[in-house]
This record gives structure tokens, C-alpha cells and sequence, in this order.
């Protein structure tokens, strides 16, 4: 029975992709003081008991938005390959897709779906 709270370390033999969520402390902390600032500029009280903790909060849920601009896709994507002897259409559904709008800095999400034929062989002809 696998251990559902055990977090990977280097040591550990591990096959593919794992995702980790780490924050750098020091960015939070500097992020956490712009939101902080960012409160007090709309009219709130950042010092209230539901506020304490917001910017901090919001630093951490924006660095978890923006992850992905540090991952390596080519990384990511090569470790779900793998040979099969099949030569049928491969569907893939309900794909998590997650973005960050530039313009407004708001998230969105969708699910996406993609088939594809395994990649062939390819045959010299006579």
C-alpha cells in the first residue's frame, strides 16, 4: 500500500514528472509587502484579523498560477512516452489546461481532449 503523504526526495527512484509545490521565501515575503500595499491603496485595513494573512495568500496563489514559466514542457510531456505495439487512435480526454490572462492577471481554465495515431514506422517500398 503506497504512503499518500510521503513527498519525493532526490534519493528516491522515481520514473516521470512529480510535482512539487516549494515557495521561495524570500519572494513571497517581497511579493506579500506589494499586496500588503496593494489593500491599503483600495480603502482596506491590511492589519484586520481577515486580512492578516491575505497577502501572503495572494503571493503564494500568483507564484502557484505562474509555475509553469519555470518548467520545462519538453521535460514534462517526454516522460508520458513510452513504446507500444498499437496502431488504433489514442484519445486522451479531460486534459487540465490552466492560464493566466496578461492583460487583467486573472486565471482561466478549460479541459481539453486530443486523438492521435501512435507514431509509425516508417516502411521503405520496393
Amino acid at each position: 500500500m503506497s504512503n499518500y503523504n510521503h513527498i519525493p526526495d532526490q534519493d528516491d527512484d522515481i520514473e516521470g514528472y512529480i510535482k512539487i509545490d516549494r515557495y521561495n521565501p524570500e519572494l513571497i515575503s517581497s511579493l506579500s509587502g506589494h499586496y500588503h500595499e496593494v489593500l491599503k491603496q483600495i480603502g482596506e485595513k491590511p492589519e484586520r484579523d481577515g486580512l492578516l494573512k491575505t497577502p501572503e495568500r495572494v503571493a503564494k496563489a500568483m507564484l502557484y498560477l505562474t509555475q509553469g514559466y519555470d518548467l520545462d514542457a519538453k521535460e514534462i510531456l517526454s516522460s508520458a512516452m513510452f513504446k507500444e505495439d498499437y496502431s488504433q487512435m489514442v484519445i486522451v480526454k479531460d486534459i487540465e489546461v490552466y492560464s493566466m490572462c496578461e492583460h487583467h492577471m486573472l486565471p482561466f481554465f478549460w479541459q481539453s481532449a486530443c486523438g492521435l495515431y501512435p507514431k509509425r514506422a516508417r516502411r521503405r517500398t520496393k
